[in-house]
C-alpha cells in the first residue's frame, strides 16, 4: 500500500490529525511536523488547524489524499503523509 494515494477525511487533530480512509474505514494519522508547506497551529475557537503564512485550514470532515508513510503492526498504528488536500484558504477577517 505504500506509494498508493488513498482518499480520506480529517477526523480530529491535536499535534497531529487523524484521517479515516474512504471505503475501507481505516484510521491513521498525519503528523503536523510532516506538513512542510507552512507552520500550523490549532485554533480551538475555530476548531481548525491553520497555517500561519498560507492561512490554509484543516477542519474535521475535510477531504484529503494521503499515502502510507509507516505502519507499526505491534502498536496497530498507521502514519500517513498528506499528498493533496481541499483545505481552504480563508481571509484574516473570518
Amino acid at each position: 500500500m505504500q506509494n498508493t494515494h488513498l482518499k480520506g477525511s480529517v477526523l480530529q487533530w491535536r499535534q497531529r490529525f487523524f484521517v479515516e480512509l474512504e471505503d475501507i474505514f481505516v484510521e491513521g494519522l498525519v503528523h503536523i511536523t510532516k506538513l512542510h508547506d507552512d507552520f500550523y497551529i490549532f485554533r480551538e475557537k475555530e476548531h481548525a488547524l491553520v497555517g500561519i503564512n498560507t492561512k490554509k485550514r484543516y477542519r474535521i470532515g475535510d477531504k484529503v489524499i494521503v499515502m502510507v508513510d509507516r505502519v507499526d503492526t505491534e502498536k496497530r498504528q498507521i502514519d500517513f503523509l498528506l499528498v493533496k488536500t481541499k483545505g481552504k484558504k480563508r481571509s484574516r477577517a473570518e
